[in-house]
């Protein structure tokens, strides 16, 4: 897009046209969920949501001390069923809470 803007030129749309397919691509935004404390999270299991997704592009985790913000994920599916699934993607088995300690 950038080399497009800086050279003049135009993308070929009907070649990119050509060789698109019918396949879904996606992103998931995933968040602590409201009932957890982000102070009771002691970490994520990036590996097991990960295996969630049909076909990851780039899985970023992110810093969710800061906020809710667990990952982003770019994704790839064949149909709208995996978006389906994700929509009611519980969250919280890929968390490991914090075990209080009382003296």
């Amino acid at each position: 897009m950038y080399e497009h803007y800086f050279s003049g030129t135009k993308p070929d749309w009907n070649r990119i046209l050509e060789e698109m397919d019918d396949r879904i691509y996606s992103f998931f935004f995933a968040e602590v969920p409201l009932e957890i404390n982000l102070e009771d999270i002691a970490r994520i299991d990036h590996d097991g949501l990960r295996h969630e997704f049909e076909h990851v592009f780039e899985y970023r985790e992110l810093p969710f001390q800061n906020d809710r913000s667990m990952a982003i994920i770019f994704y790839r599916s064949e149909d709208l069923n995996e978006n389906l699934q994700l929509l009611h993607l519980d969250l919280i088995p890929y968390l490991t809470i914090k075990h209080l300690v009382f003296n």
